[in-house]
């Protein structure tokens, strides 16, 4: 997961979360959504990943 600077009290949620599955970045400001796909793509090692932005500009019903 790649926070992209928001401001909005996500960084608070995201740092309690203590999944070893997760791994997520903080950008040190707001640096767009290729550069949060460029942060996160080399830590992928799944044979499926799905790229959820948190405005629902992808309906996650329409994943399956």
């Amino acid at each position: 997961m790649v926070d992209n600077f928001s401001t909005d009290g996500t960084r608070d949620v995201l740092r309690e979360i203590k999944d070893p599955r997760l791994l997520t970045l903080f950008h040190e400001n707001s640096m767009g959504k290729g550069s949060a796909l460029r942060s996160a793509l080399p830590h992928v090692d799944a044979e499926h990943f799905i790229i959820q932005d948190a405005d629902l500009e992808y309906d996650p019903r329409e994943y399956f």
